[in-house]
């Protein structure tokens, strides 16, 4: 358990090389694609985890994470583009507001 702090950090690494990744997908492929490929790793990363065991050991957990790690930002990043697509720059504090309110609901 010494090493929880650096295998913490490195998924927080993965995580934002994975976000980056999804960022410099390029044009052609449409965010529809990007959200089946992001909902894709997250469905495995549910059902890898219905096998979970009172003595499953850290592996398991782990690869459970990698699995979310793939397809979180796959998932986010083009929702998000969707979502401010066509907007007016004067419109994107509203759109904002809108997009943060699931997620604040969700904490209430």
């Amino acid at each position: 358990m010494e090493n929880a702090g650096a295998r913490a950090f490195a998924h927080g690494w993965k995580s934002i090389k994975n976000a980056r990744s999804a960022v410099q997908v390029p044009r052609p492929i449409s965010a529809e694609y990007l959200m089946v490929l992001g909902l894709s790793g997250i469905a495995l990363s549910m059902w890898y985890s219905t096998r979970f065991t009172p003595d499953a050991a850290f592996d398991y957990f782990a690869w459970v994470r990698v699995y979310q790690t793939i397809g979180l930002p796959f998932l986010f990043i083009p929702i998000n583009t969707v979502a401010y697509d066509g907007l007016p720059a004067n419109k994107t504090n509203q759109a904002s507001a809108l997009m943060n309110v699931p997620a604040i609901s969700a904490v209430v």
